[in-house]
């Protein structure tokens, strides 16, 4: 008896073994069809399972990825095709290409609490999206200053003596003294941010388009933009180098952007506006294309 359920357990094992491999060739020869959902990742992110037969539905919805430190919205060239070619292959996973469509970065915005300091504003505006807690209070003191503080007269010259806002801050920050203040540009604001742990990354001289692109991957950018109605004015460093500069410069914080676009917060109204690209490169332009991007 002993003998006869070996057997008998024997023959079980071989039939289930034969069983499968007639199933596995089945499925190999397509006799049937998988049953298994395929994941979707795009920039290293899940975005979700996709059945056989659903991949159309899947991409009618809009897809969501992060990119840095902002929220976008992602466009995928001939998605369903890619993902019902990998369900026919038996993917588990599909890593996609996507095209940008739009990005908007979350900022604690903040109204400039001294006139002639935007700059600074933006500074600690970039410090809160690392969770840096940096007050402008706190920010204006630790400013490197580029003297004189206030305009003197140059013998034999229409001009004045004043600071390099290459150097430190010129003028005052409130509206104090003779002529107030004018401000600082980026190597001083970056040496600050250094000051907290944090590298900002210069752009002078890149492209507008070049600045939207690192806003559309999820980079805040400070830039320095001129007014709307230049209003330019010259003097002289104690070094005797000539400056140049539209009085209604400021800095602005870019924190989101779109197809031929750019969010940005604006810390003399402490309100976001939306700027075509054009007008961005018009008068970012005006300030000597200076802009500072968070890494």
């Amino acid at each position: 008896m002993a003998r006869i359920a070996t057997v008998a357990a024997m023959r079980a094992v071989l039939v289930a073994t034969l069983g499968a491999a007639v199933a596995l060739i089945a499925t190999a020869c397509g006799a049937t069809k998988p049953t298994y959902p395929i994941n979707v990742y795009i920039a290293g992110q899940h975005i979700g399972p996709v059945a056989p037969g659903g991949s159309a539905a899947f991409f009618k919805k809009t897809l969501r990825v992060s990119l840095g430190y902002a929220h976008c919205i992602v466009h995928v060239p001939d998605g369903p095709e890619r993902v019902d070619s990998a369900l026919a292959l038996r993917h588990g996973r599909i890593d996609l290409p996507f095209k940008l469509v739009l990005c908007n970065i979350a900022i604690a915005s903040q109204h400039q609490l001294f006139p002639h300091a935007s700059e600074v504003t933006a500074l600690s505006e970039l410090l809160s999206v690392l969770g840096k807690d940096v007050s402008q209070v706190k920010l204006v003191p630790q400013l490197k200053r580029s003297g004189p503080v206030d305009p003197q007269p140059v013998a034999g010259s229409k001009l004045f003596r004043w600071g390099d806002p290459e150097q430190g801050f010129v003028g005052r920050p409130d509206r104090a003294g003779t002529r107030g203040g004018f401000g600082t540009y980026e190597p001083e604001i970056k040496r600050l941010a250094a000051k907290y742990g944090v590298q900002l990354i210069d752009l002078q001289g890149k492209s507008a388009d070049a600045v939207r692109n690192a806003v559309l991957h999820g980079h805040p950018v400070i830039a320095w933009v001129g007014g709307s109605a230049a209003q330019p004015s010259s003097w002289l460093t104690p070094s005797g180098k000539k400056i140049t500069v539209d009085l209604g410069a400021h800095a602005i914080v870019l924190i989101g952007a779109g197809r031929n676009y750019v969010l940005l917060n604006d810390p003399v109204t402490g309100k976001t506006f939306k700027w075509s690209t054009s007008k961005f490169s018009d008068r970012w332009a005006l300030i000597g294309q200076r802009a500072l991007q968070l890494r």
